[in-house]
């Protein structure tokens, strides 16, 4: 068998890299009915990165719930599957994860006694320093902690086993986490090294430089500004060849020679998902790549407009008050309806619905001035803070259709005419 990889053109690709990593965790929870566990460690990632981005979409109705009462039941019944691996590992991230923001599993007390069943007393669980990580950070959220030989482990194989981790980037990452957990900087530092050389070396696995940067994220604060800059612009390459495999793939599969089947290669699940863990960090961090002058007129622009947003938002009200008719036309058309008046009835409740819409475009354009902007410094200018304004109207409002035409009708029938 002969593969070949072969680039497409990236001009061809949504240049919103981080809607496409949305859009394929949304494609892939939305349709489940329960918790997926043919890959439960993917989605078990999926959930972290909803609970911790706070990432407000359908699939972020769904999977945390079901994650939940899916490791409840693991955790209260001890049944595992056949791939207790798996299941070992998804339940160790759940319950780091929900105890993270103090909403605790219940029975999640009882994972130690999981643990207890496939441990060997010595080494690491299933001989897998990714899993072993990842069990290991569960097990340091519960009452008990993390016993010590996991932690003897773990510094063991970093010890000794230190290429080999390189070489498998999850484990590098699940490594990192988990040291930081348990404040074993001396060990942590060893796997940040570790990162550093990769991102150093400009290595072209795609698994290697996003791992890599999400670790390098998460010193940013004791990097100096230059050494900030190049990580930030880093993870935004990497954060971007995540989200092109995810909106379709960029490399085609030879399956045979001179016979060949195009087929899209799908980025993981849990590559998905640190790409989205990158997102954040920069979000979060934003204020630590701008100047300290550069962020004064951030603060100085986003005064400025937040202003005039709200006039717009008091100009947007004050216009509907004066185009609405002194009569109740909902009203009359209940009463006598004919053409006439359903028409106009129907033009007025519409144009209410584009009047709330312009409303709630300026109130969150307001809000992502003044607290995305002025304070996070999470946006870059007030262009950046329109633009997300919008991009919340468009992605959330054409649910809220409905809503707004009752409010026309409310805002028709019950507001005190002159």
């Amino acid at each position: 068998m002969v593969s070949l990889i072969r680039g497409r053109d990236l001009s061809e690709v949504s240049q919103d890299w981080v809607a496409s990593l949305r859009a394929i965790v949304n494609a892939e929870i939305v349709p489940l009915e329960t918790f997926d566990e043919d890959d439960p460690l993917g989605f078990a990632f999926y959930t972290l990165v909803l609970l911790r981005t706070r990432l407000v979409t359908r699939a972020s109705e769904k999977l945390p719930t079901a994650a939940r009462l899916w490791a409840e039941a693991k955790l209260a019944t001890a049944e595992l599957s056949p791939y207790r691996d798996r299941d070992l590992g998804a339940i160790g991230l759940l319950v780091y994860a929900f105890s993270e923001y103090d909403i605790p599993l219940a029975n999640e007390d009882r994972l130690g006694l999981l643990v207890q069943r496939e441990d060997s007393g010595h080494g690491l669980l299933f001989e897998s320093f990714f899993l072993t990580s990842f069990i290991a950070l569960g097990l340091a959220k519960i009452v008990d902690g993390c016993p010590p030989q996991f932690v003897t482990a773990i510094e063991e194989a970093i010890s000794s086993e230190i290429d080999r981790i390189s070489n498998d980037p999850k484990a590098l990452f699940a490594g990192f986490w988990f040291t930081r957990a348990i404040g074993r900087n001396d060990l942590s530092d060893r796997l940040f090294r570790v990162a550093d050389e990769i991102f150093s070396s400009g290595s072209g696995h795609l698994d290697a430089r996003v791992c890599s940067a999400a670790i390098l994220l998460e010193e940013l604060e004791d990097m100096n500004m230059q050494r900030r800059l190049k990580v930030a612009a880093f993870a935004k390459d990497c954060i971007r060849s995540v989200g092109v495999e995810a909106a379709g793939g960029i490399e085609t599969l030879i399956v045979e020679e001179e016979h060949f089947v195009a087929e899209p290669l799908r980025a993981s699940r849990i590559l998905v998902s640190v790409g989205l863990l990158c997102r954040d960090s920069l979000e979060r961090k934003s204020t630590l790549l701008v100047t300290r002058s550069e962020r004064l007129w951030q603060i100085i622009r986003a005064f400025v407009y937040a202003p005039i947003s709200a006039l717009f938002a008091i100009g947007v009200v004050w216009g509907a008050m004066r185009i609405r008719p002194a009569r109740s036309i909902t009203s009359e058309m209940l009463v006598a309806p004919s053409f006439l008046t359903a028409a106009l009835s129907l033009g007025l409740l519409l144009a209410y619905t584009v009047v709330l819409g312009v409303l709630i475009f300026a109130l969150v354009a307001i809000y992502e001035l003044v607290v995305g902007l002025a304070i996070l410094g999470k946006r870059r200018d007030e262009i950046a803070a329109f633009h997300e304004a919008w991009r919340f109207v468009i992605e959330h409002y054409k649910l809220e259709f409905c809503l707004g035409l009752i409010a026309g009708v409310l805002f028709d029938t019950l507001i005190l005419r002159s």
